[in-house]
Formats: C-alpha cells, structure tokens, sequence
C-alpha cells in the first residue's frame, strides 16, 4: 500500500445476527475496531495503544443498516436510521454505547489511509 493509498475495508458490525450463525466470522468489528491500528481523531473516545502506532489513520467509519426481502418496511426503517446516525460522529459513538440491541446494524464500512 503506497503513501497516500486509500483502503475501504467493508465487515459485518458485531450487532448483525448473521455474525454468531456464520462459522467464518472469527472476530468481532465495532466502530472502533481499528482505532487500535491506526491514529484516528474522528472518534471523541479514544482507545489504549498497545504497540506502536501504524503508519495508517483512519478516515471514516460509517455504520451500514439494512435488511432483506420481504422486510422491506423494516428495511427502509433502517435505511432512514442508518443516514440519522450516521449524520454525526456523535451520534454513531452513542448508537454504538446504547443503542445497538435494541436496533442491529448490519456492517462497518472504514476507510484508511497510509501516511
């Protein structure tokens, strides 16, 4: 990954119930997931560096709603939710602290950059 590169990394967030059924999903992703890999000032939380940090910030992580046929007034419930949330940092850090059982996410889409 050169100097500059972008690097979207799309995975399922750890409230979809697909994660626990599926046998492929070893390890859980939330919305700070990769706040422990790269240096990051979006998120007003910030999380314990364990090592050095990596060449890498982190840009943006946007919480990804949806649902599936024949849901589809659920689905557009979660799509209204989903631009609601995502429309402030704040308000994904909240979704995530206290919302996130009582409405599931689907995925974690984060972009990164190498510096």
């Amino acid at each position: 990954m050169s100097i500059g590169a972008t690097l979207r990394v799309v995975v399922p967030h750890f409230s979809n119930p697909f994660y626990y059924s599926d046998p492929t999903h070893r390890v859980p992703f939330g919305l700070y997931t990769f706040s422990y890999f790269c240096d990051q000032d979006i998120f007003v939380r910030k999380v314990p560096q364990y090592a050095l940090s990596a060449p890498f910030r982190l840009i943006d992580a946007r919480l990804g709603f949806k649902s599936y046929r024949p849901r589809y007034v659920r689905h557009a419930f979660k799509r209204a939710f989903g631009i609601l949330i995502n429309s402030s940092t704040f308000l994904r850090e909240f979704y995530e602290e206290n919302l996130c059982w009582l409405v599931s996410c689907y995925e974690i889409e984060f972009e990164i950059r190498r510096v």
